[in-house]
């Protein structure tokens, strides 16, 4: 093989683990940000989960059921594309797992929206009519005025220090708040599944259609030019060689 064929093989081997490198540090870097994102909901660990005015899709007024092992509390709006990507998994991650473990999804949307989101109005969201045994629909209605989902969102804010969206609440049988996920996909597949935080991360596609996949791509690249020319300097002074020699491996 010769000199040259050679130093361009090593180059394309090393652009697949720079890659991977650069990948682990940006799952590093966005779990620590989650992390600190987190920690005011965090603090509702222990404590009760509180009263709040929900409303199911007949416009009655309900109180959540806690007679799962594990209810989780799934806090959205129809613009936030986090939420509904996020609900589009509900589906198949609950599968077979109907004694153990329920979603109830609140909406913060004003009445009239929500209501025709679950009468099938908007395609996009269609997947939210299917009927899920362990995934229930509620809205929070704190008012009846145009900007229903900023004061919902502002109550909530007080209630549970609710700070973006999606945001989840692990609650056990007795009401009591358990754990604040990140993803209640992730914190399902993990209780259940045992599957690894960082497959988790591989797996979701979130990661794959993210801009920060512009800055791995663009670290690994940069990465893989600089050691890839400094791997050739070295092969070239270790081989006392000029760049045009030919040697036969």
């Amino acid at each position: 093989m010769s000199y040259p064929r050679v130093i361009r093989t090593l180059k394309l081997a090393l652009f697949f683990p720079f890659f991977i490198i650069v990948l682990f540090a940006f799952f590093k870097v966005k779990q620590g940000r989650m992390e600190r994102i987190r920690t005011s909901l965090n603090q509702q660990v222990g404590e009760m989960f509180p009263l709040l005015p929900l409303l199911d899709t007949t416009a009655s007024q309900v109180t959540p059921d806690w007679s799962q092992e594990i209810t989780i509390i799934d806090f959205w709006y129809k613009n936030c594309p986090g939420c509904i990507e996020e609900m589009m998994q509900f589906e198949e991650v609950l599968k077979g797992k109907e004694a153990a473990v329920s979603i109830i999804s609140i909406s913060i949307d004003a009445y009239e929206d929500w209501k025709a989101l679950m009468d099938g109005h908007d395609q996009r969201l269609s997947f939210i009519t299917k009927p899920v045994t362990n995934w229930q629909h509620l809205l929070l209605k704190v008012n009846n005025g145009p900007y229903s989902r900023g004061i919902n969102s502002q109550h909530l804010s007080q209630k549970l220090a609710v700070m973006g969206y999606p945001s989840f609440f692990v609650v056990d049988k007795k009401g009591i708040i358990q754990a604040t996920p990140e993803s209640a996909v992730a914190y399902i597949q993990a209780t259940f599944d045992g599957e690894n935080k960082f497959i988790q991360f591989l797996k979701s596609p979130d990661t794959w259609t993210s801009y920060y996949m512009i800055f791995v791509l663009l670290g690994s690249f940069v990465l893989y030019l600089l050691l890839g020319s400094l791997l050739m300097k070295f092969i070239h002074n270790s081989n006392g060689a000029g760049p045009n020699r030919a040697d036969n491996f």
